[in-house]
């Protein structure tokens, strides 16, 4: 398992307790509200990928993590496919944070032209907009980073797979509708 506390970030196995728990100092992590799991952590110290995959208590998360090392830290990342299999919510843009850049993101990913890009960011940024969740750096030291889930933008129970369909599939459409009805944008 990994997890941000107080600063630090800890590598541990409930299920192999002779395994050393490992912890660092965090430099900057985001943990996706929804599953728990850490989506991105950059932290002071060193574990080797062969070594990760010891402290994952499940065996789906044995490969879902990537890492690297930069400017004299190391860097890990949940990828957007192990995170989507687990919660079904997508990380915004790899890279991106702040809500100006990953809606921008957002906007070039998915090929959209809404109306109103600002009344976009004003929804997310006050939470009022469905199918988004702002994620903040569990240390405080970098800007939220954004994840969005189609099925939450639009309820639709009840509606026919035609219906639904029509609604995914312009999503620029949808975002104007769905901030028109949130009062964001005429």
């Amino acid at each position: 398992m990994i997890e941000i506390k107080n600063g630090r970030i800890y590598f541990y196995n409930t299920l192999k307790p002779d395994l050393m728990v490992l912890d660092f100092k965090c430099l900057s992590a985001y943990v996706c509200p929804a599953c728990k799991n850490v989506l991105r952590a950059y932290f002071v110290g060193s574990i080797i990928p062969e070594s990760l995959k010891e402290y994952m208590e499940k065996d789906t998360m044995k490969y879902a993590y990537e890492m690297g090392n930069t400017q004299g830290a190391q860097w890990l990342a949940l990828r957007d496919h192990s995170h989507k299999e687990c919660c079904r919510w997508e990380v915004v843009g790899a890279m991106s944070k702040g809500i100006e850049n990953s809606v921008k993101s957002f906007i070039e990913i998915h090929n959209i032209k809404i109306k109103d890009t600002q009344a976009l960011m004003t929804a997310i940024g006050t939470d009022k907009m469905p199918g988004f969740k702002r994620v903040f750096d569990e240390t405080g030291a970098d800007l939220p980073m954004l994840l969005f889930k189609e099925s939450d933008l639009l309820n639709t129970a009840g509606m026919t797979f035609e219906k639904k369909w029509e609604l995914l599939r312009d999503l620029s459409k949808t975002i104007d509708s769905v901030l028109r009805s949130i009062g964001m944008h005429n």
